[in-house]
């Protein structure tokens, strides 16, 4: 089989994946096939953490006729045992002659590991075909593997002044309904969404991802960053089922109600009348969590931004003006040399109905 037959069949691979882009959190999401005188003869991808994982469907379709074919997967198979079984001694056992594979998994229990194993068994293996576009579509979890935190997106709706709120923190609504749509779509791809006590004050926000009922999706958690313990009983989010978890100074120890403590899983860092952004990040990658979605003030994308911890920022921009007085995206110290300026580098735009939406990537110096 020649490499352009390599590129299309990993091609397909990814598009499987993607179909568990909202489902298999804390998993990366990997697709596979098993081709056989270049036709496909089986295809998976993985749904859901603790089900099969994408090898498995795939041999399982094929069945006896994977002997002698070529496996296509986005990410090196796992060799280990789990909640599932080692996906390398699957392959083995099947008979497959060729693996191609997008890119190693960062995971060091995998990390290289799967990859001699097959080989060890006489299977050739080719890796790194479409590799940057696996990555893509796992950067939350290859960031956790690597950097032990978080992949961390911050979301913004601002006014074409860039303002996120009237100066009495009125933001309802500075972008229209496509634009709140797309945020969903955000949501449900993320492990977590993170905001402020001050957010929960003033809009009382659900932080849930809520999509057509046809589509299947993973709640994600919800992280409330509360140093002084004031979000009330009655808060919107603590209403809806799902997973809660806030992070407070541990001085409130002695300070939380029965209510909340019942409710929600409280994790307790350091700071005075804030919680330390590193403990934070630091103790979700140690819970799994892979996408941060910041839906929050100027404050804390202030601080994420200062710490140089934001590595995405998704901006709704609405052809609105609402003067100087509203409130600015990020609460900043004065930067007085365009060194210490904070880089990003646009990679996305697109309409939706009167406002814009741009992605942007932090800038990485070299």
């Amino acid at each position: 089989m020649n490499k352009r037959s390599d590129y299309s069949f990993i091609n397909q691979a990814l598009d499987l994946a993607r179909l568990g882009l909202f489902t298999t959190d804390p998993n990366p999401r990997v697709g596979s096939l098993v081709v056989k005188d270049d036709q496909v003869i089986g295809k998976g991808y993985h749904r859901v953490s603790g089900g099969p994982h994408a090898e498995i469907f795939a041999l399982e379709e094929a069945k006896d006729s994977a002997l002698g074919a070529t496996l296509y997967v986005t990410l090196e198979p796992c060799c280990f045992k789990g909640k599932t079984g080692s996906c390398t001694k699957a392959i083995i056992q099947s008979g497959i002659k060729k693996v191609v594979c997008s890119i190693e998994d960062p995971n060091p229990r995998v990390s290289g590991k799967g990859i001699s194993e097959l080989r060890e068994a006489g299977i050739v293996v080719d890796v790194g075909i479409l590799a940057d576009q696996s990555k893509e579509l796992n950067k939350g979890f290859f960031n956790r593997m690597v950097s032990d935190r978080p992949f961390i997106r911050s979301k913004l709706a601002i006014s074409l002044d860039g303002k996120i709120s009237l100066n009495n923190g009125n933001s309802k609504w500075i972008t229209g309904d496509t634009s709140r749509l797309d945020v969903h779509q955000w949501r449900a791809r993320s492990s977590a969404i993170m905001t402020g006590s001050s957010t929960i004050l003033i809009d009382d926000p659900s932080l849930n991802a809520r999509l057509d009922d046809s589509v299947e999706i993973k709640q994600p958690i919800r992280v409330i960053l509360d140093s002084n313990i004031t979000i009330p009983k009655t808060a919107k989010c603590l209403s809806i089922p799902g997973d809660i978890i806030i992070f407070t100074n541990k001085k409130n120890l002695n300070n939380i109600s029965k209510e909340i403590m019942d409710r929600v899983q409280m994790e307790l860092v350091d700071g005075v009348n804030h919680c330390d952004i590193s403990s934070v990040l630091s103790r979700l990658s140690e819970l799994k969590i892979n996408e941060v979605m910041v839906e929050a003030g100027s404050i804390l994308n202030g601080a994420l931004l200062k710490s140089g911890l934001v590595d995405e920022l998704i901006i709704y921009v609405s052809p609105k003006i609402i003067g100087s007085s509203g409130t600015d995206m990020f609460a900043l110290p004065e930067i007085k040399d365009l060194q210490d300026r904070h880089s990003f580098s646009f990679d996305g735009v697109k309409k939706l109905d009167k406002d814009i939406c741009l992605t942007l990537r932090k800038e990485i110096d070299v």
